[in-house]
């Protein structure tokens, strides 16, 4: 991906419910979604994230999308 060739360790879930269930089981710098991820949109998910980890501990999350309307 174009932040690998940054030299940015990335990792991939293919929908939102295990992107939840990554983000959850261990600490990240910063979370990038697709606002319209099968299962759970990206919404869902950053709100999930916001309600199931503490204050202290959130990242910066980036929920983008290629929808133009």
């Amino acid at each position: 991906s174009w932040l690998e060739m940054r030299n940015f360790e990335c990792e991939h879930e293919s929908n939102g419910e295990l992107a939840l269930s990554r983000v959850l089981s261990r600490k990240f710098d910063a979370v990038l979604c697709d606002l319209h991820l099968p299962g759970m949109s990206g919404v869902s998910l950053v709100k999930a994230i916001r309600a199931q980890i503490p204050k202290s501990e959130q990242m910066p999350v980036f929920a983008l999308s290629a929808d133009t309307t």
